[in-house]
Parts: C-alpha cells; structure tokens; sequence
C-alpha cells in the first residue's frame, strides 16, 4: 500500500476523531473505550504494525485482538472444533499489521482469525449469501474487520461501522487484503453531503463509516453482525444500532449477535437480555460458545411485519443461563465509584 493511502486513512481519522470529541453527547464513546484508546497514536509506523505486541503496551488494536491472549486456546482445541480443511481455507496468507505470526500449512496462524472461523463454522448452515454484488453485509463495532473479511468474498459488499480508530486500521487491512476492491471513507460521505443509498454500493466495495451518519430509508442489508461489541457500548449507543438494524435489515435478512451475558465497562451494566429486539425475530440458533461459555451466540431471521417471532423466550433462556455469569454486587462497587468520577470530570469539563 502507498504512503498516500495510509495519509488518508490517518487524516480520515483525525477529521473523524474530532467531529467525535464534539459530540460525546451521542454516547458512542463509552468509558471501555475512552480508557481503552486514549493512550493510542496513530501514525504510520503504528497504523502498518497495528498488530505488532512489541509496542509499547502493545499495539494499537489492543482491545481488538485476540492473537496474545491467554483464552485464545490451542491449535489443538481450535482442530476438535473446527474441521481442519475449513480452518485452513479461511487462515490468512498475509501477515497483515505485522503480528508476528507463524507460518502453518502454507498459511498465517492467527489466533484471532480462529473465533471467527469458529463463529462462522457455527452459522453456516443459516447463511444463504451467494457471491453476488447485489448483496450486502454490514458488521457493527468490528474492530480492524478480522470478521468481515470472512464475509466479504469475491462480489459482496460491505459496510462496517465503528468508532474511528478501529475505521482507520480496518481501511489500513482491508484494502491490504482485498487491494482491487474499491472503498468509501468518510472524507468521501462528507464530502459528498448525503445519505448512503444503493449507487453507493454499485460505485464501491466497501464503506467504512462511524456510527451517526445518514442512510435511504430503502437500503436494505442481507446480514448485519455484532460480534463483542455491544457489551462494551452504552446503552444510548445500544439502542441506536438497534434502530438501524431493525429499519435496514432486509426481511429475511439475518442478524448474528454474539455478546456477553453481561458486562460493566462501558460505564453502565449491559445485559445481553436486555438488548431492544422488537418482536419481528426468528431464532436460528441460540448457544453459549463452547470457547467461551460466558458469551452467547444468537442468530435471528428478521420476519415480515405479520409475523411474530420467538425472539422473547430466546432472552428468557439466556438470562437463565446467563445468571452465573453476572458480577456480584460487592463486585460492581469500585466499578460504579469509577463512572460516577468519570461522570464529574465529564461534567467538571462541560463546565
């Protein structure tokens, strides 16, 4: 990739960046990512070895990858999952953001990529996408775009919203991956001054925005994914996306939700039955990952406007299971004395 294209994406992120410190009362920056981000640079070195862990306190998808983590298991235990033809098919063949990965059958052993082979191993038998570049996938908060690049294949489309530093390292690998695929960036909807309609997934491949921008009330998606990322959102930000997958996804269309049973880094407590599914869900399949059992996974067919789906009962059960993994109250004080200090300095700065 040219030294030019990596300048765009890293002035892309400044110009998105500051429009987001203007508008934190949107809440799509939550105090897990406040306290994740705020010590990250984005540069051209750091932006080319976004993976590499011999940065200093990692690099800067730390928070986004899984390859150093100590749960991510065993080549071993990803085998007794995941039939190994399948896994190797979907392994990298590109050490893209210089993780330092090692070589495995003529492939990249990446950890990371391992969950969301696992996930889509999971699925496959629901997703019905054919190859074609009339249909439209969309990931919510999905990091550098590990996931979707599963997704993607040769002719399909995407659009992927995040906040914007996981925007910047997700243009920096996908158009390292897919380098004949042509992306929108939010310099182009900005300047452009208008809402994202069907011309513009005619016109390019993939379109990377943060959340807040403006869509045709007729687009319409075949499969929306939020995979770990809702657990660490507010609950503002929650509803929102939830708004927009509900208006946008196509009847019929799928939606994978894979999230925690409950999490309180966002500065508030997130409950993955608490999520705002309004009652037009179908239930695919609704399973504790095996890899991680304080995670569910819940795959949803969206139905027509006449039909009531089983969406409730789903919630009912994964709180029942759930329930083991809720933090105890003694627990969530020193997390709640944490948001109300960052509520005041968050006022106090206001002020």
């Amino acid at each position: 990739m040219d030294l030019k294209y990596i300048g765009r994406i890293i002035d892309v992120f400044t110009l998105s960046e500051t429009l987001f410190k203007n508008s934190r009362d949107l809440g799509f920056m939550s105090l897990h990512w406040e306290e994740m981000n705020h010590h990250k640079v984005l540069t051209t070195e750091s932006l080319v070895n976004f993976r590499s862990n011999k940065q200093k306190k990692g690099g800067i998808s730390l928070g986004l990858d899984d390859n150093f983590n100590s749960w991510s298991g065993t080549l071993e235990s990803w085998r007794s999952l995941i039939p190994e033809d399948y896994m190797i098919d979907r392994l990298p063949s590109i050490d893209v953001g210089n993780a330092g990965l090692t070589k495995y059958r003529a492939k990249y052993l990446d950890f990371n990529k391992l969950h969301h082979i696992y996930w889509l191993y999971l699925v496959k038998s629901s997703l019905t996408l054919t190859d074609d570049p009339s249909k439209i996938v969309c990931e919510i908060g999905g990091g550098y775009g590990s996931f979707v690049d599963l997704l993607l294949g040769k002719h399909r489309k995407a659009l992927l919203i995040d906040l914007p530093l996981s925007n910047a390292l997700s243009a920096y690998y996908l158009a390292s991956l897919f380098p004949n695929k042509k992306l929108l960036l939010f310099d182009d909807y900005l300047t452009n001054k208008r809402k994202i309609s069907y011309k513009d997934f005619e016109e390019h491949d993939i379109i990377i925005l943060p959340p807040g921008c403006d869509y045709d009330r007729d687009l319409k998606i075949d499969l929306i994914v939020n995979a770990r990322s809702f657990m660490e959102m507010t609950t503002q930000s929650i509803a929102y996306h939830f708004r927009f997958i509900q208006q946008h996804l196509k009847e019929g269309g799928l939606f994978l939700n894979i999230n925690r049973y409950q999490k309180i880094t966002s500065g508030e407590v997130i409950n993955f039955h608490n999520y705002p599914y309004d009652s037009r869900w179908q239930v695919l399949k609704s399973i504790p990952l095996e890899t991680q059992p304080h995670i569910h996974l819940l795959l949803t067919r969206r139905t027509s406007e006449y039909e009531e789906g089983n969406i409730r009962q789903a919630l009912k059960l994964s709180k029942k299971i759930g329930s083991r993994y809720r933090v105890r109250i003694v627990k969530l004080i020193p997390q709640l004395l944490k948001i109300r200090l960052y509520k005041l300095k968050k006022y106090l700065l206001k002020k």
